[in-house]
């Protein structure tokens, strides 16, 4: 089992890496393409719109035939998106090849999250996703440094080489990752294709969908809202607000996946070892929201800027693994469905955080950043108020 695990590890620092090649190129395809500044968040929102409408179906699908199927098939559909992305210019189909990307996109990180559920005890839960957030930051981090520098020279050498690497990982996947799936544990029930397709059917979730696991999911929704829009108005705004090259977008989110990846191991931990987790979250959402307020007053000073920025990284380093470990907590079954209400809400927070942001730098540099404060602060109280309700649950 820690054999499988450890595979896993290796492959999804693989995958994310290859994943991430591109975003450190968007800004500069987007100026060099000559679209509106807005495109930034529209090209990141109909890419999530693909993944918020395919989450829950690629989780169902796989509850029946198993990971690692999912994941190739997605892995290919990614490819083929991405493929588009890179031949075509105007806007509309690009547009449409991103959402094509989304569509794949949201199977292989449901079937993550299952693979781990799958493959861990329930009380080494909160480790093993710790360590798989840790993997995906450092991984992300990795992606865009090696995308940026290449990004330098040509644009279009970064394409090719994702494509290519995509590829090879969709043709090899099973040759080194086993299946986590046992037969006992597969959904033996007909899968009904209308009603896996709906993003929040409550008829096929009543047994999981509680109220309080309503309430954090929206808290999901939010912080991710925060964390999209964050990301993709930084990585733009060190484009089209400082001019810089791509390497600059690759090297600053190297340092910082360096930084997270040191949180990760060291002080992530700690806190799910000594502390209630579910008291926690709020806690460090509410300091993000603190540290956005202080950006976006210090925003003139370049040196500031970025040193509270990295702050801002590494905070959501922190609260990332306690979500995701904090969500199936008290369940030992139907790990497939839930992980898909699970990246569900994620991808309604990176459809809104995507567009938002987009629109929002286009009317004022620092009113993402405002918006995205607010949003972790309104999480943070929700997640105040979910705890109290999942202490009422446990004492009835």
């Amino acid at each position: 089992m820690k054999s499988n695990l450890f595979r896993f590890y290796i492959v999804y620092f693989l995958l994310n890496t290859i994943n991430n090649l591109i975003h450190p190129i968007t800004p500069a395809y987007i100026k060099l393409m000559n679209m509106p500044n807005y495109m930034f968040g529209l090209l990141y929102s109909s890419m999530a719109i693909g993944h918020l409408m395919l989450s829950p179906f690629w989780g169902d699908l796989s509850d029946r035939v198993g990971r690692i199927p999912i994941i190739r098939i997605c892995i290919g559909g990614y490819a083929l998106g991405q493929l588009g992305f890179a031949i075509f210019s105007i806007p509309q189909i690009v547009l449409l090849c991103r959402f094509l990307s989304g569509l794949f996109s949201g199977g292989f990180q449901v079937t993550a999250l299952a693979y781990i559920a799958d493959t861990t005890f329930e009380e080494n839960k909160p480790k093993a996703l710790s360590f798989y957030a840790a993997v995906s930051t450092i991984a992300c981090s990795f992606g865009f440094f090696i995308g940026g520098m290449i990004g330098t020279i040509n644009i279009y050498y970064t394409f090719i080489l994702q494509i290519l690497l995509l590829s090879c990982e969709t043709i090899f996947l099973d040759k080194y990752l086993p299946e986590s799936l046992t037969e006992k544990n597969k959904n033996k029930e007909k899968l009904n294709i209308i009603q896996s397709l709906r993003i929040f059917d409550l008829k096929k979730g009543k047994k999981i969908l509680s109220f309080p696991i309503i309430i954090f999911f929206i808290g999901v929704m939010l912080s991710e809202f925060s964390r999209v829009g964050f990301n993709n108005s930084f990585n733009f705004h060190l484009k089209a607000g400082l001019n810089l090259p791509p390497s600059y977008n690759g090297t600053i989110m190297g340092v910082i996946g360096i930084l997270s990846l040191v949180v990760n191991l060291s002080i992530n931990p700690y806190i799910i070892k000594r502390y209630n987790l579910r008291k926690t979250l709020p806690l460090i959402l509410i300091i993000n929201s603190f540290i956005g307020f202080l950006l976006i007053i210090f925003n003139k000073n370049i040196n500031l800027f970025f040193t509270i920025s990295i702050m801002f990284y590494m905070f959501n380093a922190l609260y990332i693994p306690i979500q995701q470990s904090l969500y199936t907590e008290g369940y030992n079954k139907n790990y497939g469905l839930l992980s898909g209400y699970f990246n569900a809400s994620k991808s309604i927070g990176m459809i809104l955080g995507g567009l938002i942001s987009g629109f929002a730098y286009n009317y004022f540099t620092m009113f993402p950043f405002i918006i995205v404060s607010i949003s972790f602060l309104i999480a943070g109280i929700l997640y105040i108020i979910n705890c109290k309700q999942f202490i009422i649950t446990v004492h009835k």
